[in-house]
Parts: C-alpha cells; sequence; structure tokens
C-alpha cells in the first residue's frame, strides 16, 4: 500500500507493491499472520484511482481498492443483516436468550432515554463483546488457519478471535443506529505482539474510536499504539493502507 503523489501517475501497482510487503514480513516469522493477510491483498486487490487516496486511519494514508481476498466472504456477512439478531425478531431462538443479546437490549434501552451518547453506546459495546465472547484462535473454534465468522455463529459458539468479536460489534453498534458507513474493520499487525490482528473503527464525535478485543476501553486511533493497519473492509468498499517515509516516496508495508 502506498501514498501516491499528485505528479505521479494516477494508477497505481498496488498488487506489486503489498507482494514487495510480504516478503519483507515472510523475513520476520514472528508476523507471519500478517503476511498471510498482506498476501491476500497482492493476489486480489484491484486498484482503483489514485485520486481516491486519503487519509486513513492510525495515521496511514490510504487507497481505495474494488476488492481485496476477504471481500467476498465480508459481503456475504453483510447480506445476512447480522444487526437484526440484536434489534430484529431474533431469527435464532438461542440468540433471544442469548446473555450478550440481552445486555445489548439493556443498553438500547437507556439509549432510548436519550442518555447514552454514540460515543457511550460506542464504550459500551466494546466492553460488553470483549467480556461476553471468550477468545479463542480459528485452527482450535473451526479447525481452520483463518475464518470470519459471522455473528450468528460467533453467538452460537461464545467465542472467536479478533475479527469475529471486531464483525460482532460492528452488528451491535448498527443495531443501535450508528452509521454503518463510519464503521471499518480494520487488519493488521499487533506490533507489541507481533501477531495479525484487527480491530473495528468508528467515526464518532470528530474522533475515530478503537474497539479492540485487547482492551476493554475505548480509545482515539491516534493513542492506539503498536498497531500497524494493512487494510480495511466498510460497507462502501475495501482500503490498503500504507506510510510515507517522504513525500517523494512511495513507501509499503
Amino acid at each position: 500500500m502506498m501514498f501516491v503523489q499528485r505528479k505521479q501517475k494516477q494508477s497505481v501497482n498496488l498488487a506489486e507493491n503489498a507482494g514487495a510487503a510480504v516478503r519483507r514480513v515472510f523475513a520476520r516469522p514472528a508476523v507471519m499472520l500478517a503476511a498471510l493477510a498482506a498476501l491476500a491483498l497482492a493476489v486480489a486487490a484491484t486498484p482503483v484511482s489514485a485520486e481516491q487516496a486519503w487519509s486513513g486511519a492510525f495515521g496511514a494514508p490510504v487507497v481505495k481498492v474494488a476488492s481485496v481476498r476477504m471481500s467476498a466472504r465480508w459481503k456475504e456477512i453483510l447480506a445476512e443483516r447480522p444487526e437484526l439478531l440484536f434489534s430484529g425478531a431474533c431469527g435464532e431462538a438461542a440468540a433471544c436468550d442469548d446473555p450478550l443479546v440481552q445486555k445489548w437490549r439493556a443498553l438500547r434501552a437507556r439509549q432510548a432515554t436519550g442518555l447514552v451518547s454514540e460515543a457511550d453506546a460506542i464504550q459500551a459495546v466494546n466492553a460488553m463483546a470483549n467480556q461476553g465472547v471468550r477468545f479463542v484462535e480459528d485452527d482450535r473454534l473451526y479447525g481452520v488457519a483463518d475464518y470470519w465468522a459471522s455473528p450468528a455463529e460467533t453467538l452460537r459458539k461464545g467465542a472467536g478471535d479478533c475479527e469475529d468479536l471486531a464483525i460482532l460489534k460492528w452488528a451491535m453498534l448498527v443495531a443501535l443506529g450508528v452509521d454503518p458507513e463510519g464503521l471499518r474493520l480494520d487488519i493488521g499487525v499487533d506490533t507489541n505482539r507481533r501477531q495479525g490482528h484487527a480491530v473495528l473503527v468508528a467515526d464518532a464525535d470528530g474522533a475515530r474510536l478503537v474497539l479492540d478485543n485487547l482492551a476493554d476501553a475505548v480509545r482515539p486511533d491516534t493513542e492506539r499504539k503498536g498497531f500497524q493497519p494493512l487494510y480495511a473492509l466498510g460497507v462502501n468498499g475495501a482500503w490498503l493502507h500504507g506510510a510515507v517515509r517522504r513525500q517523494d516516496k512511495i513507501a509499503a508495508f
């Protein structure tokens, strides 16, 4: 991923640069999970005009792309209308009695009084999901190295990994009326733990708030140190993150 100057070409070969990123990351075995994510981008990302570059979360510039490898799975999850697990009539009987769903309904009741701000709701959802879902890696839970579970699957299992929790929080917030266009899944590397990681980023009150399964307290992206984003997914598409070394250079992870 990269930052592109005006005088440079209007389109860039994101796949080539992402591939270079993978080769660099594979030299560090401890972050191999992140390399796999970058490899997915190198294979599947379709470039969009560089005019669509903008400043993304975590201070990293981004370029919008047509799709990444996980775009298809993400669209499948969105098509299920997962927010209806909370705001709807509980399509699955078990979901109605789920403790997390019940806590969400109590939060919605408080929100209806006007005493809960959007930022308060985001904070509550982050802590609620972190405390209500056991963290279990995909290989133990689903028998595969990487699987993006729908919120319905996460509720049934009562467990999930970082991206499962991020997706679940997305559904919970949308069900509370948070604008889905202001929510994005950010996939990258937790450089503190040296492994792949995923968070949910929410635009609220002029800030970008990070919902992270590693901390119940929500904080602005500017305060979330040690997270190197690779790509993001939202209802409006996908973006690749990059980093700027100098204004006249393209830097890729």
